[in-house]
């Protein structure tokens, strides 16, 4: 019961309902069950209407907050973007996939609280965790300290809290021009700051090699294949020795996708078979300590090529 209410809260965003539900009494803990109840029967129904690849894995399986549930990630894309499928609140196309999420962001204020969805609170525990990731690599110098990449900078908090505070130059990229923009404002005239570059990860193109590229909470919006795409150019451009670091929200097992935003939360197990195919091993690998209970998990990965 206890699952059913985290994970239906967690696939909807609504982990404050989930944080507060300790506190609820026995009638609101029922409704909620009625619910998950509901949930697990409209997925059911789906699983005959959605054509699927088959897959005997329950780990690969996923679901959205609609009520649509897939076999596999692979046979979730095909059935979104596939005009032919019977998907309540299809995603349509490749497209309309990236343009929900460009969409979702453009509303969003240019601030930290804006960046991190309303959770600003999470910023001081976030920065100090990452910290303390990055720091061995540092200090045995496994890495270089003259250049940085922040992929997903939005305002540059990243870039500002922590990567100004070890490296000689930092670049940042945003998809999001007003977060470039404020992040130029705020920190344009640092003397090591380097480029700003506004582009979605799926179609980046780097110039410069880098001791570390940052990656955090951005390749949620990334298909499968855009995803080893984007993954194989941060590769070909790390320095000899380099590493790519990526944080992101986890699921326990197989997938959510949100479409409120376009976003689809992934397992460790499907991460680590995202980083096989772009031919990166995981060299190192944390979980985020200090945020509140109702969030997803949160995993630091250090990656470096094979």
């Amino acid at each position: 019961a206890e699952d059913g209410i985290r994970d239906f809260c967690l696939s909807r965003g609504l982990g404050d309902v989930y944080k507060r539900q300790e506190y609820m009494g026995t009638v609101m803990k029922r409704v909620i069950l009625g619910l998950v109840a509901i949930n697990i029967a409209n997925k059911r129904r789906q699983r005959d209407t959605i054509k699927m690849i088959p897959s005997q894995d329950t780990k690969q399986q996923g679901f959205d907050e609609y009520g649509n549930y897939y076999m596999s990630i692979e046979a979730m894309w095909q059935a979104e973007f596939n005009p032919e499928t019977d998907v309540i609140n299809k995603v349509g196309s490749k497209d309309n996939w990236y343009q929900k999420a460009s969409d979702f962001w453009d509303k969003e204020e240019a601030s930290i609280k804006g960046v991190l969805g309303g959770h600003d609170y999470l910023h001081e525990p976030d920065i100090r965790d990452s910290e303390r990731f990055l720091l061995p690599f540092l200090k045995s110098q496994t890495i270089g300290n003259d250049r940085a990449l922040d992929c997903g900078a939005g305002i540059g908090r990243v870039a500002q809290h922590l990567l100004m505070k070890h490296f000689k130059k930092v670049d940042l990229v945003d998809q999001c021009a007003k977060y470039i923009e404020e992040a130029r404002r705020l920190l344009g005239n640092e003397p090591n700051i380097g480029e700003f570059y506004v582009a979605g990860l799926q179609d980046l193109q780097l110039k410069e090699r880098y001791d570390l590229i940052w990656v955090q909470w951005v390749c949620i919006y990334l298909t499968d294949d855009d995803f080893v795409r984007f993954l194989n150019t941060c590769k070909g451009h790390l320095k000899e020795n380099g590493i790519l670091v990526l944080k992101e929200n986890l699921t326990k097992t197989g997938f959510i996708v949100d479409k409120e935003d376009n976003s689809v939360t992934r397992s460790d197990e499907l991460y680590r078979g995202i980083f096989e195919r772009a031919g990166l091993k995981v060299v190192s690998s944390k979980l985020q300590e200090g945020f509140p209970k109702g969030f997803f998990r949160v995993m630091h990965y250090a990656l470096a090529p094979l």
